[in-house]
């Protein structure tokens, strides 16, 4: 069940050329009071799961060289630590999009705080860089 709601992760944040990126779909894997934060460099910044949806979806629209070819993660390693109460899921991903032509990779990681709400996995907290 898990390693099938990360890799459905990893579905939903990515489309293929002339697609539409599911935004509503991605938030489904959240709480909706889930919490994140984004590293960079060695800063952290809180965001709401509304706050990335919407810098997400404005950098697809202002910025549509970066995805000429689509935006593609998939998880390229995983670590699970499982107790009762939750799931701390540390997922590395590689991200691949277009700039002017370009193919860039990337990689990075997700920290994962994963709880059941009424029988459903969901993120309560992520943690990327």
């Amino acid at each position: 069940m898990l390693h099938t709601f990360i890799k459905d992760f990893y579905k939903t944040i990515s489309f293929d050329k002339g697609e539409e990126w599911r935004e509503e779909a991605f938030r489904e894997y959240f709480l909706s009071d889930a919490i994140l934060f984004e590293c960079k460099v060695g800063c952290y910044h809180r965001k709401t799961i509304d706050e990335f949806v919407s810098e997400f979806t404005s950098l697809i629209k202002f910025h549509p060289e970066y995805f000429e070819n689509g935006f593609q993660e998939k998880q390229v390693n995983v670590k699970i630590i499982e107790n009762d109460i939750s799931t701390l899921t540390s997922s590395e991903y590689e991200k691949c999009y277009c700039i002017s032509g370009k193919e860039v990779k990337e990689y990075g990681i997700f920290n994962m705080s994963i709880v059941k709400k009424d029988g459903t996995l969901k993120i309560a907290c992520l943690i990327w860089s």
